[in-house]
């Protein structure tokens, strides 16, 4: 899972870690841990959190687009 990505598509909607975990049916320390990288979610917790965001999820499973340097 791309944990900035899951952040950004977080605060786009204006919710916290917890307001998603509630979404999504999981714990907070899930929704910390995921954004950190600090631990890959099941499958089944990040379609729940694809769910709750309202996105596909591919858009949490692909890696984000490398910044064009100037």
């Amino acid at each position: 899972m791309n944990g900035s990505k899951l952040a950004r598509l977080r605060l786009a909607k204006g919710w916290s870690q917890q307001r998603l975990a509630v979404e999504a049916g999981v714990h907070a320390m899930t929704i910390s841990t995921a954004e950190r990288g600090a631990v890959e979610p099941l499958l089944t917790t990040i379609e729940a959190i694809a769910r709750a965001l309202d996105v596909p999820l591919v858009e949490l499973l692909e890696p984000e687009p490398e910044e064009a340097t100037a």
